[in-house]
């Protein structure tokens, strides 16, 4: 359980996820950039309150006893303006790094890595065995297919 420090001043946004989260009771992290406490809007026993980090440096918070944001952050003494990046991102711009590769490169890359799939998916289905490099292929190509769907988000 992080510290009750309720007089932290944040100017970046992992500070800001610092001083939100010194602010509520009982938190503990779940995974990376996410984390539960008990919900400051009400008389919470048991954490309800789920809080997350994303990438692009915006806290997002959702009270499952049903306390809408604005009751969350003025009980703890903050604004919503509190929640988001002090520089946000141009909406129209997803990430600050330009993308590995072009939209016809990894097109092509999708349609290369489903042909392998597809191949693996009639072995089985004719109810062959897939050999040890075989399924090692597969992983690979599902891993590649998942950065790529990374990369264009």
């Amino acid at each position: 359980m992080l510290p009750n420090n309720r007089t932290t001043s944040t100017t970046t946004s992992s500070n800001k996820l610092d001083n939100l989260l010194n602010r509520l009771e009982k938190v503990k992290q779940i995974k990376p950039g996410k984390y539960k406490a008990c919900c400051p809007a009400h008389q919470d026993r048991s954490p309800s309150l789920y809080v997350t980090y994303t990438d692009d440096g915006k806290i997002l918070m959702k009270c499952f006893g049903g306390c809408d944001i604005e009751s969350i952050v003025s009980s703890i003494g903050l604004k919503l303006c509190d929640l988001m990046p002090d520089n946000p991102l141009n909406p129209y711009e997803k990430r600050k790094r330009p993308p590995k590769f072009s939209k016809s490169e990894m097109f092509d890359r999708v349609v290369f890595e489903a042909v392998i799939l597809s191949v693996a998916v009639r072995e089985l289905l004719k109810g062959e065995t897939l050999a040890d490099d075989d399924m090692e292929r597969i992983l690979t190509a599902e891993s590649t297919i998942n950065e790529i769907a990374r990369e264009v988000r």
